[in-house]
């Protein structure tokens, strides 16, 4: 289904029967850095919401953009530490409200397929990060569609992914 338009927030569901929330907002921002034009470079960035603690269900409020120190070329993007730095001054800002749900990166493709350079980055981020649980989220904006994944990891497992389907 084609997101490029959406009139509200944007939900998914979690494998687990959790939802997953994107803000109508921070869609907005994903769908500026599509890879549209043959010169658009890849971009990327952070995820950054709330977990409900009844419910469980994630939010994403805003995402990071591309930085000035950050490396992009049409089918390649690395995120700086500055990111790190945003992410870090956000839950220190919140009170610890604030926290670090994912990545998100862009693709030029309209129906994006995580690459195994994606998988290596998303497993790298799953082991080595800081997160609350033991998930983080993925996004791929396409030229048309949001691709959505839920990265899960326990320590002495191998990482999993799963894609999530929209809940609408």
């Amino acid at each position: 289904m084609s997101l490029v338009n959406p009139g509200s927030d944007i939900e998914f569901s979690m494998r687990d029967g959790r939802l997953l929330k994107i803000r109508r907002s921070a869609y907005e921002h994903l769908r500026a850095f599509r890879q549209v034009r043959k010169v658009s470079n890849e971009s990327g960035g952070i995820l950054l919401g709330r977990i409900f603690l009844k419910s469980g269900d994630y939010i994403v409020d805003e995402i990071t953009t591309p930085k000035n120190s950050d490396r992009q070329s049409r089918y390649t993007f690395f995120r700086s530490k500055s990111h790190h730095d945003i992410a870090l001054k956000s839950w220190q800002d919140s009170d610890g409200q604030c926290l670090y749900l994912g990545l998100w990166h862009s693709h030029p493709e309209s129906n994006p397929i995580p690459s195994k350079v994606d998988y290596s980055d998303w497993k790298n981020a799953l082991k080595k990060g800081q997160y609350e649980g033991h998930s983080l989220l993925f996004l791929i904006m396409g030229m048309t569609n949001l691709g959505c994944w839920q990265g899960v990891y326990r320590k002495g497992r191998a990482p999993r992914f799963y894609p999530l389907e929209r809940a609408d």
